[in-house]
């Protein structure tokens, strides 16, 4: 095996191994009512975090009550007794530049957030209290259970969790594991108040018996230091009740004796075929269940009768303890999240080495019992196709799904147990036409030997106080070469993006689904390489894009270029096999089917792209095209039309010199050179741009919703601002910063509309917008529309002005718009100190507060080197080149004023004449959701009364045509950087 030069890990507090670039500081805490924390200093931090993880989940369910522990997670986020006003916790992390979650599993509820690093203390504060007095208002409660509803409503057409409710469905119906998790109306509402319960009640018993101090696990992460740090999380987390609760357990029976052996077929929503060994099925493989099973089965065989020889646990160990040492860092919200849960497993010094899964000992006999477990007679096989639909008569009765269980075929046993049987000859295995010849892995080609860092290089990228990538080739219609060697992330680690832009690639709909095909099955040729490059720390991706395709490489700089050669060779030598082109044709086909079921929320935000694009084509055409195209139509396509003239855009930053980026564009102009390629001429170089939508009058796509069967109505109501610019994007951000939280509290909160309720910033091709999504089970496309319109006129007329010290400029609108839940109270007049009713004129200092917050959170540093090369790439893709984007952008912020904003949300948002206004709706096809498609409600309620119109969209394609196009955001960035290079010119003294 290939040596691996790693380091062994640190040792620090109590033990605990770190990693060898990992400059956190930590320490263990033992509270006096019995919870354990942790807490991890880091003076560089941006963010403060903490994540509190319960031992406690759905498993813990009372019968009459199923889904309590999912719905308890909900309720705490409401209120508590030292911060009785709802919405409390929620706003203050939100105006402080954070951001919350929760999520229930099986044995534990893990809660967390993040926030901008200075209000970390009274974050924390709010946050104890969801632990300590938690309020749990009957009104609150009778609210949040239509949350919980239509978050189950959205998940009830998601094969995921069907198939995971129907393997509880069939398991051991003795074991808490068996029942519905979730919770809906009915289990939450209806069920309960008919047999007398109160569900309020069931709530508060729940948390004062299973949320024990005992069983919580605290971690805590800022720039403080640690003993301040350990005062905060003493001073909050103390007054936790211990109730001496013993951590739960349950029992490992979930599946008894008569459960195994069987196989489970499945009708899936979407187009298909899988079986659960994890093996996705073409439409020739579903003919083969049993051979497939056997090559399994054979496989195990082998690892059992040749054993885990102890040089393939040493490849692995040492290429985990090298990821370890040279990890990416996690955000705070995420690293505090997996650490809350990870203690809840795993002792204090073995923490770290857990969460990055490097193995501490060879153990030959454990292997073995886990291999002897995977036998035929404990097997259960889940295969779902729609092709069973004539076999499965049973009804799973939460999510309705299809099934039959029965015992797996006597055949299949037979040949299963053949092929577990160990072979001394493989020779004699294959006569035995078993299948192809199996075997354990090879050394991995891609582990690296050369850690060493380019400090050199890199300092020189410093010392020249240059920002970003610098391009250091430049072919007109040939090659663009950006670098930079940059150790801002000191770790032997570089990123590669390379953009072929060729135009053919989307020249027509078959060009596009050729293209696909052609990137698919490159993928598919390199699929012998993708492990073990992914096992040595190595990642590579191709896709393909509106104007060719892209390939992205990141991971340890040694074998980088490796790496490369082995994907160009794919690029650009590929043979088109008739049985794998199949297999491409198949897997597109489904997934053109299958955009169907996606998420109707998804669904109108893909149709708004299709709106807003200027040329992209739609997913019926490429469905329409695609039995057109033959294989050797695909060969002709590549070899005479795909690289007859490209253009490539390169950029290597991180841990590699500038002659290495240089070596790898070589490698990449000799491929084109190879098949041929011609320089891109400059009226064909790419040119994306966006449809102007028309102000005044209301665009309207409505449409009836793609999944007949799914009872969810969408809508996404796009207000679209224009060109990316520094002020209008500054203005455009404060303006969603300071009314996201609002839009949440109001739509989903307070009036229920749905579990997806977002209020966001947007862009389609550098041409920015703000966006409303909303998906409902409860709520008609016109209700949504009306609401949203209403929240609008009340944010920019009572809401948005009192806090940017001006007077509310009127009332909002009453009517259906207004019904249910009144939207947040517009702010009192304050004195110097902040107290509500003084008698001093209304102060812009929650304004400069929300921009200070908003600024902090711009120029939070990246975690990782990849989320920086993402944050140039953009840069360079949409050729604005403000690689110095977030420090200009937050300049500018700060010279905003409060009228500014005020101006520019009603230029926007609310003035009829001035918005560029866009509404995509799909409409539920059953259910309370249900509405009719072109009716003069949907159409009053996205412009009601305002003296302007809808313009109705029949047909995507004739409505772009009928409309003007923003500029390219690239040439309009360009013309903004010559007329600053003239004036600067000009400025110059002669």
């Amino acid at each position: 095996m290939t040596a691996i030069v790693a380091n062994g890990g640190q040792p620090s507090v109590n033990g605990l191994v770190k990693p060898k670039v990992d400059t956190f500081s930590y320490r263990f805490l033992t509270l006096s009512n019995g919870l354990r924390a942790l807490v991890i200093s880091d003076p560089e931090a941006d963010k403060g975090a903490a994540s509190c993880d319960v031992n406690c989940g759905s498993l813990s369910d009372p019968d009459d009550f199923l889904g309590l522990a999912h719905f308890l997670e909900h309720m705490l986020f409401y209120s508590s007794a030292k911060y009785p006003v709802e919405d409390e916790y929620s706003k203050f992390i939100t105006d402080h530049g954070g951001h919350t979650n929760a999520y229930t599993s099986a044995e534990n509820t893990n809660y967390q957030f993040d926030i901008n690093w200075e209000h970390l203390e009274p974050a924390l504060d709010r946050f104890a209290q969801f632990f300590i007095a938690p309020l749990i208002s009957a009104d609150g409660v009778d609210r949040e259970i239509n949350a919980v509803d239509s978050e189950n409503g959205k998940n009830l057409q998601l094969d995921m969790w069907r198939q995971l409710q129907l393997s509880k469905h069939t398991s051991n119906k003795a074991h808490p594991w068996s029942k519905f998790s979730t919770g809906n109306l009915e289990t939450l509402g209806h069920a309960p108040r008919a047999k007398g319960l109160d569900i309020r009640e069931a709530v508060v018993a729940f948390h004062q018996r299973h949320y024990s101090a005992n069983i919580m696990k605290v971690v805590v992460m800022g720039r403080q230091s640690l003993d301040e740090l350990e005062a905060m999380v003493r001073s909050k987390f103390e007054a936790v009740s211990n109730t001496g609760l013993s951590k739960p357990e349950f029992s490992s029976d979930v599946f008894l004796p008569e459960h195994r052996s069987q196989v489970l077929k499945v009708v899936p929503v979407k187009e298909g075929h899988s079986i659960d060994f994890m093996v996705e099925l073409t439409e020739e493989g579903k003919q083969h269940v049993p051979e497939i099973g056997a090559i399994i089965f054979r496989y195990l065989a082998m690892l059992e009768q040749e054993g885990i020889q102890k040089s393939i646990y040493d490849e692995v160990e040492a290429l985990q303890r090298l990821r370890f040492d040279y990890r990416d860092k996690m955000s705070p919200f995420a690293y505090t999240t997996a650490l809350s849960s990870a203690m809840q497993t795993y002792p204090d010094e073995d923490l770290l080495l857990a969460l990055y899964h490097v193995p501490q000992e060879y153990d030959p006999e454990s292997i073995k019992a886990a291999l002897k477990e995977m036998s035929v007679d404990k097997v259960r096989v889940m295969w779902a196709s729609k092709t069973l639909a004539d076999e499965a008569q049973d009804t799973e009765p939460w999510y309705g799904t299809k099934f039959s269980l029965a015992p797996i075929p006597e055949e299949w046993v037979r040949i299963w147990k053949q092929a577990s049987q160990p072979h001394t000859d493989c020779a004699a295995a294959e006569s035995q036409e078993e299948g192809p010849r199996l075997h354990l892995p090879k050394p991995n080609p891609f582990v690296p030997t050369d850690l060493s860092l380019k400090t050199e290089e890199a300092s020189t990228f410093v010392a020249s106080g240059i920002v970003g990538p610098q391009l250091i080739e430049d072919q007109p219609g040939v090659l663009n070469l950006w670098h930079r060697c940059d150790l801002t992330f000191p770790t032997p680690k570089a990123v590669a993006l390379i953009d072929f832009q060729t135009p053919e690639a989307y020249a027509s709909p078959e060009a596009a689904v050729c293209t696909r095909l052609y990137v698919k099955l490159v993928a598919d040729a390199l699929n012998e390489l993708a492990y073990p490059a992914d096992l040595a720390g190595l990642v590579y991706g191709v896709t393909n894009s509106q104007a060719g395709f892209q390939v992205a490489l990141s991971g340890y700089n040694h074998k980088l270029p490796v790496l490369l050669e082995a994907v160009l060779k794919q690029l650009s030598g590929l043979e088109v096999k008739a049985d794998r082109f199949s297999l491409m044709v198949e897997q597109l086909k489904k997934e053109y089917s299958n955009i169907k079921y996606s998420q109707p929320y998804s669904w109108v935000m893909y149709r708004r792209e299709l709106l807003l694009n200027f040329k992209r084509w739609q997913v019926a055409e490429y469905a329409e095209v695609i039995d057109t195209i033959t294989p050797q139509y695909l060969e002709a396509f590549l070899s005479t039309r795909l690289f007859s003239r490209c253009f490539v855009e390169i950029m290597c930053v991180g841990n590699v010199a500038q002659g290495e980026a240089r070596a790898m564009a070589s490698l990449v102009t000799g491929m084109l050179k190879d098949v041929g390629a011609k320089h891109v001429l400059p009226s064909q170089m790419r040119d994306m741009r966006t449809i102007r939508v028309p102000a005044g009058d209301t665009t309207l796509l409505e449409e009836p919703g793609p999944n007949p069967e799914n009872k969810n109505s969408a809508i996404s109501i796009m207000y679209q601002v224009g060109p990316d610019e520094l002020r209008t994007n500054a203005l455009l951000q404060l303006l969603v910063h300071m009314s996201k939280r609002d839009a949440f509290n109001t739509l989903r909160t307070q009036q229920q509309l749905g579990y997806i309720v977002a209020l966001f910033n947007n862009h389609e091709l550098g041409i920015h917008h703000i966006e409303f999504v909303i998906q409902s089970t409860s709520h008609c496309v016109s209700s949504l529309c009306t609401r949203v319109e209403a929240f609008v006129h009340q944010l920019c007329t009572e809401l948005l002005p009192p806090r940017c010290g001006l007077a509310p400029a009127a009332k909002a609108p009453t009517g259906k718009g207004a019904v249910n839940a009144p939207a947040p109270e517009a702010a009192a007049p304050t004195d110097a100190n902040g107290g509500a009713g003084a008698l001093e004129p209304y102060s812009d200092r929650e304004f400069r507060k929300a921009v200070e917050e908003l600024v902090k959170s711009k120029l939070e540093k990246p975690k990782r080197l990849g989320e920086l090369a993402t944050r140039w790439w953009n840069e360079i893709k949409f050729c604005t080149l403000e690689f110095a984007r977030q420090e200009r952008e937050a300049e500018v912020l700060r010279t905003l004023s409060p009228t500014d904003l005020i101006e520019f949300a009603n230029t926007m948002l609310l003035l009829p004449e001035t918005r560029r206004k866009a509404v995509v709706a799909a409409h539920a096809a059953d259910g309370a959701a249900a509405e009719s498609t072109g009716s003069d409600a949907v159409q009053q309620a996205c412009a009601p009364g305002d003296g302007h119109s809808v313009q109705m969209v029949e047909d995507i394609s004739e409505y772009k045509r009928s409309c003007d196009v923003w500029p390219n955001v690239g040439a309009y960035h360009s013309s903004k950087r010559k007329q600053r290079e003239l004036a600067e010119k000009k400025a110059k003294p002669q």
